[in-house]
């Protein structure tokens, strides 16, 4: 429950742009749950919106860490390698 609850919190944050509560809130749903993918995710694409490529790309490792079958695995790839440059 309390993974949930801070994944639906995040996403209210991210919805009016509040990309810094939105990160945090997504990063206790990943801190809660070390398994969910997509909260990893989701810290990631609020680092971007905040323009902090790096961690935005250490996200989705992580995110790719959790999910190694993601079916967007060869775009977050490609992210990550943009990023890093």
């Amino acid at each position: 429950f309390p993974t949930r609850h801070s994944s639906d919190l995040g996403q209210a944050y991210f919805h009016v742009e509040n990309f810094i509560m939105a990160r945090q809130s997504f990063e206790k749903a990943a801190q809660l749950d070390p398994k969910d993918d997509v909260s990893a995710y989701n810290v990631a694409i609020c680092h971007l919106r905040l323009h902090l490529n790096f961690d935005a790309a250490t996200w989705y490792e992580e995110a790719l860490r959790r999910n190694p079958n993601r079916s967007d695995k060869a775009a977050l790839l490609m992210e990550i390698a943009s990023l890093r440059r």
